[in-house]
């Protein structure tokens, strides 16, 4: 297989969900997308815990 093109490596597509904690929506993006459009609340990765 070639180097080039290993899967793992390739971060082109990796997205991740965010959820507003004071709103409760939930949006699949590459990067943390600030505030949300709704209420002004903030983001946070719903891959991580809330602690």
């Amino acid at each position: 297989m070639n180097r080039d093109q290993d899967v793992e490596d390739d971060t082109s597509e990796m997205t991740s969900e965010y959820e507003c904690l004071q709103y409760g929506r939930i949006v699949k993006a590459e990067t943390n997308p600030g505030e949300c459009e709704k209420c002004g609340g903030d983001f946070q990765n719903r891959a991580k815990s809330v602690e």
